[in-house]
């Protein structure tokens, strides 16, 4: 028996500063907090020990309760809770109680009652109400531990399950439900008319939206928490928590919007509508009460969170109220734009929600207040929450926002509702903006003026392109305004005058970002729209001024690679695009982003560019799309050159090298679209591209020091991937040239992205008896170099490798089954699928599921009849040799290593195993023998039992069998069962 003297002890040396005895008593006390004796910490909780030993006793018990309560006998859980009580008597007399002690002792005694029932609730709010008796004698302490205890049970009760939690509720809290509401409105009553008492409010408050949380049903089928029943039944809450809006303590503000929140959201039973709308008229007129008191204090902003907050949650709860049913709508909407100019985000966010509510009432239907004079109004509100801080230059010294906080609000919320607003405004909405930009006194006012057009952009160019009607003259109209808008705006934007005349306005990096950004959700203006006119040329000018600055590089990048794509018709011919090449090379050259750069960045931005530039190259005549694919790389090409030549051996050659050939693979690979990628008598024009670039890669290739780095021979593969992908068959004449360096690139170093293009090769070229030769040498190279991965079990430290090997086999199963049986990889690819099988990583094991699935089903319509019968051969063979692996591979995965996800398509090749009448027998009792071992069952981690296991092979390997969607279904219950998380029963519905 452990002495509480010890226990005292060991806590006294936990928190003490010796780290030797700190040690020794952490693993003395976790031992003892496993042990029965755990539950005699209560006696430490006497008010004259030290905090820190009452409070880690109580937490032990907390702890006890939450995961051994049900392991004692009634009796000692009664004896236990007697015990507590009257240490939370002892407690609450002692005048040097620590309130901490007191919350904790509160939960304790919360969680043993959630945790014994209805029964235990009821008695539990009985014991609390009694502190509360006479509530005008009562001290602060007593009050706290009422209030404690009640809010204890209420959270207890929301961490039951969902039907132990309605019993809980309805048998346990609805029963005293009004007389806790009474006594909490009288606290907050009595607290209101005494000064300096804000921590009994907040208390109280934080007790009742517990408790409203609930949605505790009322007599006759209504709900107890709705505003309407709240202030018909419990009128003195109801009418203290509206009080509580003008409280001097912020954090008493805020539980009060907690509260109304909860209020707004019940929706337990059915709901008298007019006591609703008559108690959220009572609400809005205590909102306008703190019209004047809404800046100036840390309390007046919180009021404004308030206002908006519980705006938003009226406007949820009933949009038809607040738009067109209750009288102070229109008062509650000025109201909240009041708050709105505060220029507080959190209030800007509730407010947009509010509005998102109030859209989905017809506008017609709303008051006219909140029909366009909203929406007018809201803009002047609105706009300074567009903008950017005002002493902003970057984010890494803005101390006033954060940058994710503040993209995620602009792009996400504002946008919402600025769609909203032009909707609502059409012209107007653009006139205001339009005007924005022509008196913007700073380049915040500029960049938020355009962010607002751009955000609206898809409802702007609909309306632009919709067919004029004769019928429809407004629409027209609409129309017509905002052509003319466009036409204004972009012929301004793109030649730097009117409003962006301003000196320095269109360097300034975050007012080029909004304005690329602009060009590129406009495009279709550009392209189609805006006819010949529109300034194209400007345009393209702009978004590569723009990459100069690297916080406008990216967005610029995008919207350039846009326009090209949108607008390649008007720019294909060879005079304008050898001179946009010529500007867009300057350009890039310009951001002194090769060498090191191109290590750390910028690659990306120029991807973008040289696949908008091969995008409009590839719609030019096959000759002409050639050289200029040709002039785009040469740059490229000639960089590369430069880095090969290099002597020093820079530890930043191999990087700026793998850049140019990742550009180059780049501009391949953006020319397969357009005309030129159909079949043409000149052929296809990357032919011509890759011939430029052969010299240049083939040094790459043969470079000893370049073969060992990963990096440029990834880059490389790139450029062959782009190729092959590209010209598909055009490139049978060039097999050698993608496979010969790849072999040889994997056999000396195992370059993952090397099998990626012969697996291309053989997809493409793998049943052409001119290729086979080579295919099945490739493939027997890769098999070979591979084996040293497999034999030294190196599989999940090469998890690339694994996925790339199995996709090139996967990819011969289904295409060119004859490649891997004549160089006889099958019963190594057989003996690697099993080490496979038993990967966590999901990529790879996707890979060898999905081969063992086609190898199993060879059901390929692209391979014959022949072809399938020998793979059927080689799978029969190998089952022989080493079925027990696999289907013991297979028991392994499906109880403990694979991933849930992949739980179905692991079902797959097993069904076919069982399936298959000449191994039917002997994967059936390979599984019978390894499931019924107990080796397997403690692999699963205690999850399986014998009965389960003889019931998953009893269904599983029934006959006739079951079909392969039931059987993966099973397969995947199975597993979820393994892993602890279904009980046995979930295999019962099988067998119906």
């Amino acid at each position: 028996m452990t002495s509480v003297a010890a226990v005292q002890s060991a806590i006294q040396a936990l928190y003490g500063t010796d780290e030797g005895q700190r040690q020794a008593a952490n693993i003395w006390l976790t031992e003892f907090a496993n042990s029965d004796q755990a539950w005699e910490s209560l006696q430490l909780l006497h008010p004259n020990l030290a905090p820190e030993v009452q409070f880690f006793s109580v937490n032990l018990l907390l702890s006890k309760v939450k995961h051994a309560w049900r392991k004692l006998q009634p009796e000692a859980q009664r004896q236990i809770q007697i015990f507590a009580w009257s240490k939370l008597d002892e407690v609450v007399s002692s005048s040097s109680a620590n309130k901490l002690i007191k919350q904790r002792l509160s939960l304790l005694l919360a969680t043993m009652a959630a945790a014994d029932g209805a029964d235990a609730g009821a008695e539990l709010i009985q014991h609390a109400m009694r502190f509360a008796q006479p509530l005008s004698d009562t001290g602060h302490a007593n009050l706290e531990v009422m209030l404690d205890l009640l809010l204890s049970l209420a959270e207890e009760a929301s961490a039951l399950d969902s039907r132990r939690q309605a019993s809980f509720v309805n048998k346990a809290m609805q029963p005293q439900a009004a007389r806790v509401f009474d006594t909490l409105g009288k606290v907050l009553q009595g607290s209101s008319s005494a000064s300096g008492q804000s921590a009994p409010a907040i208390s109280a408050l934080k007790c009742t939206q517990a408790w409203l949380g609930h949605s505790l049903p009322g007599p006759n089928g209504h709900s107890a928490c709705s505003p309407g029943a709240l202030q018909t039944h419990q009128g003195v809450l109801f009418s203290s928590v509206l009080a509580c809006v003008m409280a001097e303590d912020s954090s008493c503000i805020n539980a009060t919007a907690e509260v109304f929140e909860v209020m707004l959201e019940s929706e337990e039973g059915e709901v008298d509508e007019a006591a609703d709308q008559k108690a959220m008229s009572a609400i809005i007129r205590a909102l306008l009460g703190c019209k004047h008191s809404l800046q100036g204090t840390e309390a007046a902003l919180a009021r404004a969170r308030l206002v908006a907050k519980v705006a938003a949650a009226m406007a949820d709860r009933s949009p038809e109220a607040v738009a067109q049913d209750l009288p102070e709508a229109v008062q509650l909407a000025e109201l909240l734009l009041t708050c709105l100019s505060l220029g507080e985000r959190q209030v800007a966010e509730f407010a947009i929600d509010y509005l998102d509510s109030l859209s989905t009432v017809p506008l017609a239907e709303r008051q006219p207040q909140l029909q366009q004079p909203l929406y007018s109004s809201l803009l002047h509100v609105l706009a300074p929450h567009i903008q950017y801080p005002q002493e902003f230059t970057d984010w890494d010294g803005c101390v006033d926002d954060d940058e994710e906080a503040f993209t995620r609000f602009r792009e996400q919320s504002l946008q919402e509702v600025l769609e909203i607003s032009f909707g609502v405004l059409k012209g107007n909405y653009l006139a205001y903006f339009g005007q924005q930009l022509q008196s913007a006194a700073s380049w915040q006012a500029t960049e938020a003026a355009l962010f607002a057009i751009r955000c609206v952009s898809s409802s702007i160019l609909e309306m632009a392109s919709s067919d004029a009607s004769p019928d429809q003259p407004q629409a027209n109209a609409h129309q017509q305004t905002v052509r003319a808008f466009l036409s204004s705006l972009f012929g301004q934007l793109c030649a730097g005058q009117g409003s962006f005349s301003q000196k320095g306005l269109l360097q300034q990096p975050c007012v080029l970002a909004s304005a690329a950004r602009l060009i590129g959700d406009y495009a279709m203006w550009f392209s189609r729209l805006g006819g010949p006119e529109a300034p194209l040329e400007g345009a393209l000018r702009l978004l590569l001024q723009a990459m100069v600055p690297p916080q406008a590089r990216l967005a610029a990048a995008k919207a350039f690679r846009v326009l090209c794509v949108r607008c390649a018709a008007r720019l294909s011919s060879p005079a304008v695009l050898s001179g946009l090449v010529g500007v867009a090379h300057t350009a890039l050259n310009s951001q002194q982003v090769a060498a090191q750069g191109d290590a750390q960045g910028g690659l990306e931005d120029r991807q973008h560019v040289i696949e908008g530039l091969s995008r409009v190259a590839a719609q030019l005549p096959v000759e002409e799309a050639a050289q200029a694919g040709q002039h785009l790389i040469a740059p490229f090409l000639q960089q590369a050159q430069a880095c090969l030549d290099c002597e020093s051996g820079s530890s930043q050659q191999p990087a700026s090298l793998a850049a140019q050939l990742r550009l180059i693979a780049c501009a391949i690979k953006s020319m397969e679209f357009g005309s030129a990628g159909t079949s043409h008598a000149g052929g296809h024009p990357v032919l011509s591209v890759l011939e430029a670039a052969q010299p240049v890669l083939t040094r790459v290739a043969a470079s000893p020091a370049l073969q060992a780095n990963a990096t440029v021979v990834s880059a490389l593969c790139e450029v062959y991937q782009g190729s092959l992908t590209c010209i598909g068959g055009s490139a049978e004449p060039l097999l050698s040239t993608f496979v010969t360096p790849c072999v040889t690139l994997f056999q000396t170093h195992q370059h993952p992205a090397c099998l990626d293009i012969l697996a291309t090769c053989i997809e493409l070229f793998g049943p052409q008896p001119t290729a086979a030769n080579m295919l099945t040498h490739a493939l027997y190279v890769s098999c070979s170099a591979s084996e040293a991965i497999f034999s030294g079990n190196q599989l999940a430290a090469n998890q690339d490798l694994v996925t790339a090997l199995f996709h090139l086999a996967d990819q011969c199963i289904l295409i060119a089954p004859a490649l891997a049986l004549a160089c006889g990889a099958m019963p190594s690819l057989f003996q690697w699928a099993v080490q496979g099988l038993q990967m966590r990583e999901a990529e790879p094991l996707r890979k060898v599921i999905a081969f063992l699935s086609h190898w199993t089903a060879p059901t390929s319509s692209l391979i014959s009849d022949a072809d399938k019968q020998a793979l059927k051969g080689s799978l029969h063979n190998c089952m022989t040799q080493q079925g027990q692996g696999l289907v013991q591979a297979f028991v392994l995965a499906l109880v403990q290593s694979c991933p849930r996800h992949l739980l179905r398509p692991l079902a797959n090749p097993l069904h076919s195993l069982i399936k298959d009448p000449a191994l039917t027998d002997g994967v059936k009792g390979l599984m019978s023998q390894v499931l019924c071992s107990q080796q397997y069952a403690d692999l699963s981690g205690g999850g399986l039992d014998t009965e389960s296991c003889q019931l998953f092979c009893r269904l599983a390997m029934q006959t006739p069998p079951l079909s392969p969607n039931r059987f993966s279904a099973l397969v995947q219950d199975f597993g979820i069962l393994a892993r602890g998380d279904e009980t046995p029963d979930v295999l019962l519905a099988y067998e119906l």
